[in-house]
């Protein structure tokens, strides 16, 4: 369900002076040290990923920023966003974001292959056989110590909805 339908659905849903939380997870992965390598792999999984989806008409690109425009477009009002770091891998030095970052490895060491191979195949023309072997590289450099990767989450609280939009809306 794509981001516009979804936003109909919290809309229909949700009363005038009701609560809706949206949590997104932009799927490009990113550093604050520059610690990936020059010809990074994750880098061009997360590039891959985005020109897959976008064939698909979709995509994985978010932004708080982005996020809460379509909110307030869509009629939500006092939107407040939170930006958070889900760090990949145990490389924290804050214990409670190491077991995060562990956590996170172990979602994307196991998931790779279904977050990649559907979208690959049928939109990319890449093999069974050449995604494998690129998700080995890439699961190879999640592992790095010395990689600092984390994805960007944004967590949006939508505390009302304007109550003339959802009367126009719902009479139709």
């Amino acid at each position: 369900m794509d981001r516009s339908t979804r936003t109909d659905e919290e809309r229909r849903h949700c009363k005038p002076g009701g609560w809706i939380e949206c949590q997104e997870l932009d799927v490009y992965a990113r550093t604050d040290d520059d610690s990936f390598p020059a010809d990074s792999c994750i880098r061009k999984w997360c590039e891959h990923q985005e020109a897959a989806a976008q064939k698909a008409g979709l995509t994985f690109r978010v932004s708080g920023e982005s996020l809460k425009r379509q909110m307030e477009e869509a009629g939500f009002t006092n939107i407040a966003v939170q930006e958070f770091k889900i760090p990949i891998g145990p490389w924290p030095e804050d214990l409670r974001m190491r077991h995060i970052g562990e956590y996170q490895l172990l979602a994307m060491l196991e998931g790779l292959e279904a977050l990649t191979l559907r979208l690959w195949t049928k939109y990319l023309d890449w093999s069974r056989t050449e995604i494998e072997v690129f998700l080995g590289e890439v699961r190879q450099e999640f592992k790095k110590k010395d990689v600092h990767s984390y994805w960007s989450l944004s967590v949006m609280f939508l505390l009302s909805i304007r109550r003339s939009l959802l009367t126009s809306r719902t009479d139709m």
